[in-house]
């Protein structure tokens, strides 16, 4: 016998319901806003705001994913965790059996908001070898960036033809090209035409004596190699 319905059982239901809605949406934004505001400016010209958003409402559950949660797409993945020393290497164990385009990492400037947490909040981003890529590389350095970069790097490698240039900045992904800046794209390169006729392994040392005023790393090692 079919159990009989209590009076406003439904209306009591929707209620409840619209108020747990309110509730998470609330939260998300909270999170969202927390993002804006501790999250280095790189971060959101590099997520998009779709990803943005499913980031802030994996956030809102951060505690009870024991502090360390995946977003699997199908061409990427997002991570999110506390930052540690060994936290690249934590995040990347459990990406061994995928090829790997891209990875790049953000970190906040300020611990996540829950309760005795003091390490800062790292985010991610894994592009897969799978991933088609969304622009093409001429869209993403202008001709002038591109001709004042191939003369600084012929400068040092003579030999290098204007052909093999070409090739190699096809070759690079839109969002390593994003990521380098100018500066930094001159001494890959270098490195690179200095591995095929030198040492097959080259690497450069950086050092920022600003570190403590701009927030960027002290110190970044360069590497390049030809397989």
């Amino acid at each position: 016998m079919a159990r009989k319905k209590k009076a406003g059982s439904g209306k009591e239901l929707k209620e409840h319901l619209e108020a747990a809605v309110l509730k998470e949406s609330l939260k998300c934004q909270e999170c969202y806003i927390w993002l804006e505001q501790h999250m280095p400016p790189s971060f959101f010209e590099e997520v998009a705001e779709e990803d943005i958003l499913l980031i802030a409402h994996s956030l809102m559950g951060f505690d009870l994913q024991d502090f360390f949660a995946h977003i699997h797409l199908k061409n990427s993945a997002t991570i999110l965790c506390l930052d540690s020393e060994d936290a690249d290497l934590r995040i990347l164990k459990h990406y061994q059996m995928h090829g790997i385009k891209n990875y790049r990492a953000f970190i906040s400037n300020e611990a996540p908001p829950f309760p005795r947490v003091k390490k800062n909040l790292r985010i991610a981003i894994i592009h897969f070898t799978m991933a088609p890529e969304m622009e093409k590389t001429e869209e993403i350095l202008d001709p002038k960036t591109k001709n004042e970069i191939k003369e600084v790097v012929k400068v040092r490698n003579p030999q290098v033809t204007d052909a093999e240039f070409r090739k190699l900045l096809q070759g690079m992904s839109p969002r390593f090209l994003k990521a380098m800046g100018k500066e930094r794209l001159i001494l890959a390169l270098d490195m690179f035409f200095r591995a095929k006729t030198r040492d097959n392994c080259q690497y450069e040392v950086i050092y920022d004596k600003d570190w403590k005023k701009t927030g960027a790393p002290s110190m970044r090692i360069v590497l390049a190699w030809q397989n």
